[in-house]
């Protein structure tokens, strides 16, 4: 394989593992964090529903432009 092929791999697997070891800490500890500051588990799930939908939809359009470019 060549090498800027694999130094591109290497960083797309580095970056890649960092944004899931981060989505998965944060998953772990949103629920934790928000009972302890005294919301509901129905306020919880309102919260992450709004956080996925609006996280789906931002990512759209930066998906379509790393399709074309």
């Amino acid at each position: 394989m060549h090498t800027t092929i694999k130094k591109l791999l290497l960083k797309f697997i580095l970056l890649t593992s960092l944004y899931n070891s981060a989505l998965g800490i944060w998953s772990g500890t949103i629920y934790l964090f928000m009972r302890h500051i005294h919301y509901t588990y129905a306020d919880i799930n309102v919260f992450l529903a709004i956080f996925w939908v609006v996280t789906f939809f931002a990512e759209l359009p930066s998906g379509i432009l790393a399709d074309k470019f």
